[in-house]
């Protein structure tokens, strides 16, 4: 017989995965700029790192858009991330 938690389990993996990686963008521009961003301003559409703050921390991130990003490679192995948008 089928067993529905054996099957919500790959959701909750997901989910926690998407977790694991938005820390690891977190953590590289905490790092990097200073700033502190919350999870759910943080979304990844396609390879591309979208966020959704403030134009001033924006231009913040810009500025050290090469660190944060090199920080983001090496941290974040099985998915390729190649802009911050």
């Amino acid at each position: 017989m089928f067993n529905i938690s054996n099957f919500l389990q790959k959701f909750k993996s997901v989910e926690l995965e998407d977790m694991r990686q938005r820390s690891i963008v977190i953590d590289a521009i905490k790092i990097c700029s200073g700033i502190d961003i919350p999870p759910q301003k943080i979304s990844f559409i396609h390879k591309k790192i979208a966020l959704s703050i403030s134009p001033i921390e924006k231009n913040e991130i810009f500025m050290k858009k090469t660190a944060i990003l090199a920080l983001i490679k090496k941290n974040m192995a099985p998915r390729i991330i190649e802009d911050i948008c």
